[in-house]
């Protein structure tokens, strides 16, 4: 680990680059330290004579804990080796001009990480806004704010998302950071680093990360295992959409991308991934605001029908449960609202009615309360004649000091509701003017709260001694870029995956597949056929010798290396594979058949997969339903889940293959069977 409690705590600091002028980022930096209140020794560099702040300019670098280069990339690389001679080992450097500028940017940051590491510098940037330590009140940013001190740490790719996060912490109540560390180019200090020091900082109990890519996965897989399992790790990435594909000759190869694994690999470290701004901005004011539900039930106050009922339906839809209402507490409601308990409708959502008052709010409120099952609750309130605005605000507010399950205030509408938003955050209470981005929050914390439960598998993994043939196998019959299918066959069937029987058949063909029953399927075998169906090297449901014959024919005008023949079986189809990205090896699971790519109904993980990893992919694509059975059919989970995984082994352990497709995996009533598949190499 670098040493980055040095780094985000200088006892002294030395701007290089310090200027007079007020637009220059040399005046900006000096003037943010000054104004968030930095109590260490300030030295300004600048060979020419000036004077700012009552500092004057001095032209050499002295001995300080901190130096920070707001001047040109090219003017740079003196001071380094100045810092190597008088061992600074901490540098913030803001210039632009490095390999973000092409070919000669990037021979400019290869020696700036040269020099780095020979003098053992811990360097955020280049290319960066800095960082700011709001509980040392360091800020060495060029940003127009200070910021407010608060418990997220805030770790972001890009400078202009994080002035605009900055920005918008200033004009709220009660929301700021321990930590906002922009990153740039990575050059040393990388996501990976700062996210290892917050892990363990006892003023940042959320922490957020906006992030464009990520240097290692290795590590950072590593890291954020241990981070999730003692903070709440909130990610915002952008890159949802498909790059240049390495392995386009597979279905897994142009279906998944590098967000692909991003997404899994968030989701399986109990990360909660953002799908938006709005979204990132919500979950951070819950987990800073410490409102999380304490389970997913969820109750529904409110005063308007028809708002209730919509919120009812989104809640459903995102499989979040809503409390049921016994008997019992329906009376014990009835008898706080003397008068009124009979008229309204006391179910879940509970419609207080258009004249709610302030006092039934109260009173439903208190009542329900006392369920110890209820996980949060969410108070709906539209703007109506007789609407108490203010008083229920202030009733909601006195009463969340007393509950450990969250309120969550909707107040629908703007005019009559603009002025209440202040109260609730000087309470921390989260609060919203519509119940979408509440209820796609809820439904990421419930995801995420089953994830911290689970056990995340061990990444210590040992080759069985099948695997050794296999790469023989591979070894000898790698000539092309895609093994045929009857090689795929016998790698599969080496790895103990549950291959449909097959024949290979010639000329004589009604003789030799006489051993399976019609209708039957012949296929041709061939590295040099790729996609089977649309070059017509499949063909089904043949059901009497005179169209095996016909068949066999068509098959042969292919020049196929062999003809194989199965029976043909009915179940289910499902899509299974793995590819290798970087230094993840992705595993997919959906639909199969022919519709795979244009329909794309896929879940993903990381291998190895976990059983809750697992469950997590059959529930995104729907399949959980088969775990219970269907129409006769059901799925062998466990066995499912060891397909998987030897295939992933199957990657990992062998370095030539770069993905595999089982398409389609049949699940029948009799069990699993693998009737096609295909092995791209390097």
């Amino acid at each position: 680990m670098l040493r980055l409690q040095s780094f985000f705590n200088p006892k002294s600091i030395a701007v290089v680059g310090a200027s007079e002028k007020k637009n220059k980022v040399g005046y900006l930096v000096v003037k943010n330290l000054l104004q968030q209140g930095y109590k260490g020794k300030i030295y300004l560099v600048n060979k020419h004579k000036g004077k700012i702040f009552n500092k004057n300019f001095i032209n050499y670098l002295p001995d300080v804990e901190m130096v920070v280069f707001a001047i040109p990339a090219d003017g740079i690389f003196e001071y380094l080796e100045e810092m190597g001679k008088k061992n600074i080992k901490n540098a913030v450097i803001f210039s632009a001009g490095f390999k973000e500028m092409g070919e000669m940017g990037k021979q400019k940051e290869d020696r700036l990480r040269l020099l780095a590491k020979e003098n053992n510098i811990s360097l955020l940037g280049p290319n960066c806004i800095g960082y700011i330590n709001t509980n040392r009140a360091v800020n060495l940013t060029f940003l127009k704010t200070t910021a407010p001190k608060g418990n997220i740490g805030f770790i972001s790719q890009s400078g202009a998302l994080g002035s605009a996060l900055l920005d918008y912490f200033s004009a709220h109540k009660n929301l700021g950071f321990s930590y906002f560390v922009s990153l740039g180019n990575k050059t040393i200090i990388d996501e990976s680093d700062t996210l290892e020091f917050l892990i363990n900082d006892k003023h940042t109990k959320v922490i957020a990360l906006y992030l464009e890519s990520v240097k290692n996965t290795r590590k950072f897989k590593s890291i954020l295992k241990r981070a999730t399992e003692k903070k709440p790790v909130i990610i915002l990435k952008s890159g949802r959409t498909e790059k240049g594909l390495k392995a386009a000759l597979s279905h897994t190869g142009s279906i998944v991308g590098d967000d692909n694994m991003y997404d899994a690999l968030f989701s399986q470290f109990r990360a909660i991934r953002a799908d938006n701004y709005i979204e990132f901005l919500t979950l951070l004011k819950i987990f800073s605001y410490n409102r999380v539900p304490i389970s997913d039930s969820v109750l529904i106050l409110s005063n308007a029908g028809g708002p209730g009922v919509l919120l009812t339906d989104d809640l459903v839809e995102k499989h979040i449960p809503l409390k049921h209402i016994s008997e019992e507490l329906k009376e014990q409601i009835k008898r706080s609202m003397p008068g009124r308990g009979e008229k309204i409708s006391i179910h879940n959502p509970i419609d207080l009615l258009g004249d709610a008052s302030s006092f039934d709010y109260e009173a439903v409120i208190k009542e329900t309360s006392r369920d110890k099952n209820i996980g949060s609750t969410i108070i709906l309130l539209t703007p109506q004649a007789n609407t108490e605005i203010k008083e229920t605000a202030n009733v909601i507010t006195e009463l969340q000091r007393h509950f450990r399950e969250p309120l969550f205030p909707v107040f629908m509408g703007e005019q009559s509701v603009k002025n209440i938003n202040s109260l609730f955050e000087e309470n921390y209470i989260v609060h919203f003017s519509e119940y979408t981005n509440l209820v796609n929050a809820l439904a990421k914390i419930s995801v995420w709260r089953k994830a911290r439960n689970s056990q995340i598998k061990s990444s210590k993994l040992i080759p069985s001694p099948q695997l050794d043939q296999v790469k023989e196998v591979i070894l000898n019959r790698s000539k092309d870029r895609s093994l045929d299918l009857i090689t795929v066959f016998d790698v599969f069937q080496k790895i103990d995956l549950p291959v449909a029987d097959y024949k290979i058949i010639n000329n004589d063909a009604i003789e030799q597949s006489k051993n399976f029953e019609f209708p039957l399927v012949i296929k041709a075998s061939s590295s040099q056929i790729v996609h089977k169906t649309e070059q017509g090297a499949v063909i089904t449901n043949i059901c009497s010798e005179k169209e095996m014959k016909n068949s066999m024919n068509k098959l042969s005008k292919l020049r196929p290396q062999n003809i194989i023949v199965q029976k043909m079986i009915k179940g289910v189809e499902l899509f299974i594979g793995a590819k290798r990205i970087d230094d993840e090896i992705v595993l997919t699971l959906g639909l199969g058949g022919i519709l795979v790519e244009l329909l794309k109904k896929i879940s993903y993980g990381v291998y190895p997969l976990s059983q809750f990893a697992f469950h997590m992919m059959l529930n995104k694509v729907d399949l959980d339903k088969l775990t219970n059975g269907f129409r006769g059919i059901k799925v062998d989970e466990n066995r499912l889940l060891k397909i998987l995984n030897s295939i992933g082994d199957l990657v990992y352990f062998n370095d030539k293959v770069t993905s595999i497709d089982i398409n389609p995996l049949i699940i029948s009533k009799y069990g699993l069977f693998i009737v096609d598949g295909r092995i791209v190499l390097d």
